[in-house]
């Protein structure tokens, strides 16, 4: 693979990114809107804090960019750079783990009440739900059964076979 592919590569990687941060940005300031607004249910997930990481990838290929342009500049400054990623990867890891804490305590102190029954588990992350009160928790619980009931009365058999 030539150096021109391999930038349009990173590029294309880099702007992927740049629409994941987008992405968690928006979902993040909807939770907030929810709040504002004072909404009975917000939903958010475990995974937000993680898509912090899709800032480290631009960054790293920002360094792949400039040593192709400027080897000399990489080799002068190895050991810092070294230094440097070494910052950002722990400083990803605590932020990661950051930002999630601070949404939960900013939804609880904002006068929410964690649901456990309406919690789900998706393919890495658990969505939690939060409400005004107890009573609109028993409501949504009660809902969400009779739709699962409902579900399992129209589901053959033998469905779970394949």
């Amino acid at each position: 693979m030539n150096k021109k592919l391999s930038l349009i590569i990173l590029i294309a990687l880099d702007i992927s990114c740049l629409f994941l941060l987008w992405y968690f940005f928006e979902e993040i300031r909807q939770v907030f809107l929810g709040i504002d607004n004072q909404t009975d249910m917000v939903v958010f997930s475990s995974k937000h804090g993680f898509f912090i990481f899709a800032i480290i990838m631009p960054i790293l290929h920002l360094v792949v960019i400039i040593e192709h342009f400027y080897s000399e500049f990489i080799q002068r400054h190895s050991k810092s750079m070294g230094y440097g990623f070494i910052v950002i990867l722990f400083l990803m890891f605590v932020s990661a783990i950051t930002i999630s804490s601070v949404i939960k305590a900013k939804v609880e102190n904002a006068g929410y009440v964690n649901c456990k029954e309406l919690e789900w588990s998706g393919t890495y992350s658990v969505y939690y739900t939060y409400v005004r009160n107890q009573a609109i928790c028993k409501k949504l619980a009660a809902e969400e059964e009779e739709k699962k009931r409902k579900a399992a009365i129209f589901t053959p058999p033998n469905a779970t076979q394949y």
